[in-house]
């Protein structure tokens, strides 16, 4: 493992702190990368203070100026996959977003989680290994995990053998659409399951479950 790559491990083993993102933006601008450094620091600082407050809009007002000027380089320095899309808004220096569109080959989804501390997961592909991302840690990264337009009930009864995570904070749990186009629902047994085990955490759609 290179400096660089021991720099993001921290960053992504510790997503709630801002210590080591601002060691990687000195590390960024000692090798060159001035605007890096910059926007990392600038975000950190502006997620500390009032949202309405003139330091704040200070701090955004040149955010959005650096953003658009490196935003596609610095998505396009992310690991690229078919199977997984990262979202586009960066929260204090990084994306903590991804999605998982279609059932990833080995290593792919660690891979993302090792290049961007990811805290919300969408999944919107029926197999996915829960029990090997939360064996490798990579699970107990995230706040939040959307479950949609798949195999529902196969990821809920994954989830249920899993215990919730003090990180954990929502897990939503929408329906299948069929291939019919015709939005089919969690079965109930499932979401009671759910329930028990992730109590307020959980969120169902509001056309409820199938019995």
């Amino acid at each position: 493992m290179n400096e660089r790559d021991a720099l993001m491990r921290a960053i992504c083993d510790n997503p709630d702190d801002d210590t080591p993102r601002l060691v990687f933006a000195d590390w960024v601008q000692e090798h060159g990368d001035d605007d890096r450094a910059e926007f990392i620091r600038l975000q950190c600082q502006a997620a500390r203070l009032p949202v309405v407050s003139s330091a704040r809009q200070h701090k955004e007002n040149r955010i959005n100026h650096l953003l658009p000027a490196h935003e596609r380089e610095w998505l396009q320095a992310l690991p690229q996959t078919l199977s997984c899309r990262w979202g586009e808004t960066f929260s204090r220096g990084f994306i903590a977003d991804l999605t998982v569109l279609e059932t990833p080959t080995d290593g792919v989804i660690e891979g993302c989680f090792d290049a961007s501390p990811v805290t919300s997961l969408r999944v919107n592909c029926r197999p996915v290994n829960w029990y090997v991302l939360a064996q490798t840690g990579y699970l107990q990264r995230l706040i939040e995990i959307t479950v949609e337009q798949a195999d529902v009930d196969r990821h809920a009864l994954a989830l249920c053998k899993l215990r919730p995570w003090p990180q954990l904070k929502r897990l939503v749990i929408a329906g299948t659409i069929a291939e019919d186009r015709q939005y089919v629902p969690i079965n109930a047994a499932t979401a009671d399951e759910l329930f028990q085990v992730y109590g307020y955490r959980l969120r169902l759609p509001p056309r409820g479950h199938r019995s």
